[in-house]
């Protein structure tokens, strides 16, 4: 029900500064549940002091239709994208189509140990500013995380616990089981804690950059696994103290996974040794290629 659009906003009225932004426009078709939607987290982005690694507000209309609110520009796409550009195996292919066609492949710099954790720490430390306001995200997952210029995460999509499970009511036709608590998967709960689950996959996508998780079963398979106990195995290029903080995330209990301040205080320590707790020399073969996985949504 709402538009993404790149654009161009002036600073202040009547000023020739102009900044790019990211425009979300309700279109004119809505409902009033899309309308309240909207509105509810266009409200949320104006109480919402601001922090580093969460998306700016710069601007909101409402006083007629379209409806817009505009938000500072994450010049760099999405997390997933990030990461699968700056991955070891990725190659950009340019092929001319005219009378001499030309082949150029480049290959860009890939995400050191240091960035890999830097990212997932600046993830828990957005997530820990939500959650002094008692804010959640909504279906947290790589291709939803945006990231700005010089590598930083911004979160976005995110709002009170009863917004959200209202919301995702209404979307249930769409439900990323991948990134899914069980407890959101059975009774549609969504708090701190389904969040801490939702983290440890985003940490897990980190550590892969940008692939699937879960990456040979379908979306029922992994509702049906996860629920019996299942959990993502160690990833054989990560150390054991890195995967013990994803095992946490994925606690069956909720009460058992660890708050962001805990996740925050364990990272601090494995990025001095980072090149120990991700080990390049381990990575597995699919990480060398251009093969991500089918870049699920579900």
């Amino acid at each position: 029900f709402v538009e993404v659009w790149k654009g161009r906003m002036r600073r202040s009225p009547g000023s020739t500064d102009v900044m790019r932004v990211i425009i979300k426009k309700l279109q004119g078709e809505s409902t009033d549940k899309e309308r309240h939607f909207f509105t509810a987290e266009l409200e949320v982005l104006k109480m919402l002091p601001a922090h580093a690694n969460v998306i700016r507000l710069v601007g909101s209309y409402t006083a007629n239709e379209p409806w817009l609110m505009m938000m500072e520009l994450a010049s760099e796409g999405t997390l997933q994208q990030f990461l699968q550009r700056h991955s070891p195996g990725y190659q950009q292919v340019m092929i001319s189509r005219g009378e001499k066609p030309i082949v150029s492949m480049t290959k860009r710099q890939a995400l050191t140990s240091q960035k890999l954790l830097a990212l997932a720490a600046q993830v828990a430390s957005g997530l820990d500013h939500l959650e002094k306001f008692k804010l959640v995200y909504y279906r947290l997952r790589s291709c939803k995380i945006l990231v700005a210029k010089g590598g930083i995460c911004k979160l976005s999509g995110f709002g009170f616990p009863t917004e959200i499970a209202d919301r995702n009511q209404y979307e249930s036709n769409s439900l990323p089981v991948r990134w899914a608590a069980p407890e959101s998967l059975q009774s549609n709960v969504y708090n701190v804690k389904t969040d801490t689950w939702s983290y440890g996959i985003v940490a897990w996508e980190i550590l892969h950059f940008g692939t699937t998780p879960y990456p040979t079963m379908g979306p029922h398979e992994v509702v049906e696994s996860v629920q019996n106990g299942f959990r993502m195995p160690k990833p054989q290029h990560c150390s054991s103290e890195l995967y013990e903080i994803l095992l946490r995330c994925w606690h069956t209990i909720p009460e058992e996974r660890p708050s962001y301040q805990e996740i925050l205080e364990v990272l601090s320590h494995l990025v001095v040794n980072a090149d120990i707790h991700i080990d390049f020399s381990s990575l597995p073969d699919h990480l060398l290629s251009l093969d991500t996985g089918d870049n699920a949504t579900f």
